[in-house]
């Protein structure tokens, strides 16, 4: 098998540097949307000593302020041409 050029494999090093940090800013993205998930309604429940009911309230706001939050958040992206990238 013939050695393949520098500059394929720069490019390929560099192809895969930048699919790394999209991997890297969806996983920290995802941990910090789903560890409130995980955490507060034991915190609200056991920590605080409120019911079942107020720790479902205080995840719904979350889901809540996604579902307010997104239709800004969607026309905010869409502004952005895509060759600014």
């Amino acid at each position: 098998m013939p050695d393949q050029p520098a500059a394929v494999e720069y490019s390929r090093l560099r192809l895969n540097l930048n699919i790394l940090s999209i991997v890297k800013f969806n996983f920290a993205t995802y941990l910090t949307i789903g560890l409130p998930l995980a955490v507060l309604p034991g915190f609200v429940n056991d920590g605080l000593g409120y019911n079942a009911f107020w720790a479902g309230v205080v995840i719904s706001l979350q889901y809540i302020a996604t579902l307010l939050s997104r239709p800004h958040a969607g026309r905010y992206a869409d502004s952005w041409d895509r060759r600014e990238w």
